[in-house]
This record gives structure tokens, C-alpha cells and sequence, in this order.
């Protein structure tokens, strides 16, 4: 998975999320909860979340 965005610091998060690597759980209407380890971040926990309209 891609981030398609520009605004996140590539020196705290990767660019792309690999499945064998992190772990994904998602939460129905929730977000989607991504666990990995970054070589310069360390450990790491990102959300993706919907945008509430």
C-alpha cells in the first residue's frame, strides 16, 4: 500500500506499507491500523481514517 500524499515525513513513515512486514487491522467505518518498524522511526503505529463529510 501507497501513501499518496506528500505531507508525511518519509524519515518517520515509509512511503509503501508491505503485508509480510507490518501488521494491518481494520476497524469497519473505523480506520485502518497499521504496526511496523521504520529504519530511522523505530517502532510506528499509523491510522488511515475516513474523512467524516
Amino acid at each position: 500500500m501507497y501513501l499518496l500524499t506528500n505531507d508525511i515525513n518519509v524519515n518517520e513513515l515509509p512511503p509503501m506499507f508491505e503485508a509480510d512486514k507490518e501488521l494491518f487491522k481494520y476497524l469497519p467505518y473505523n480506520n485502518l491500523k497499521i504496526e511496523g518498524v521504520h529504519r530511522n522511526a523505530s517502532k510506528f503505529i499509523a491510522f488511515i481514517s475516513p474523512q467524516n463529510i
